[in-house]
């Protein structure tokens, strides 16, 4: 009688979900037009970044001061975001249109 030693099944892989990831753009010239444009929708890429891993990490059970950690930078980026776009509703600079966006009044560049 032949004796085979059992063989370990490789687990599945998981497909990754479909879910919409924000752009990270670079930050242009501070004296750039579009600088705080640019700039909240990068920290609106880092705070779905952040959320995505306190979520995972709530999954795994960590311990409570990793989660307290986690939830300290969401909230200290989601102040630094209200300031951010407070800049941008200042300049005009909403990407749709509200009663003081300048962003569409430049003519467009004939090619």
């Amino acid at each position: 009688m032949l004796q085979t030693t059992p063989t370990k099944r490789q687990p599945a892989r998981r497909t990754p979900s479909a879910e919409v990831k924000l752009p990270f753009p670079e930050l242009p010239e501070t004296g750039n037009r579009f600088f705080w444009l640019a700039s909240l929708f990068r920290k609106l890429a880092e705070l779905q970044a952040l959320e995505r891993l306190t979520k995972e990490q709530h999954q795994r059970r960590r311990s409570n001061v990793v989660l307290f950690a986690l939830y300290g930078a969401t909230s200290n980026l989601q102040f630094d975001l209200r300031t951010d776009q407070g800049y941008v509703v200042q300049g005009g600079l909403l990407p749709f249109a509200f009663a003081g966006t300048t962003v569409f009044n430049t003519k467009p560049v004939a090619a």
